[in-house]
């Protein structure tokens, strides 16, 4: 039995594997480079972005190959703050990078987003 929407995305999702990054390191020499990755796999339910949640995107990504998704762990866009990047994810082979991340209405354990895919 389905008791609420975490259930939900559990029963109906799919597992996912999902790449954290943190924040860039800056070396001795005074050159930035990427800091470590780690990865956590997580249910997910992703579906192609409509007209309306592409709307909620920046101006200039409105264009780009766009997914929405719930999730049952909190996925996190840019953290300016912490100078973390965003998290990404693989979906039917194109590799996308979380750009909004938000609770999913009232609900605790359900989070909701968008996400761009990543330019090679």
């Amino acid at each position: 039995m389905i008791d609420d929407a975490s259930d939900l995305v559990t029963v109906e999702g799919v597992t996912k594997t999902v790449t954290r990054r943190t924040a860039n390191v800056l070396r001795s020499d005074g050159i930035e480079v990427p800091g470590d990755d780690s990865t956590f796999e997580t249910k997910m339910v992703v579906w192609p972005a409509s007209g309306r949640e592409r709307q909620l995107l920046p101006e200039g990504q409105r264009s780009r190959n766009a997914v929405g998704f719930v999730s049952i762990a909190r996925l996190y866009a840019v953290r300016d703050k912490d100078r973390l990047p965003a998290d990404r994810f693989d979906h039917d082979g194109t590799t996308f990078e979380v750009t909004r991340d938000d609770a999913w209405g009232h609900l605790v354990n359900v989070y909701s987003g968008l996400a761009i895919e990543v330019e090679s």
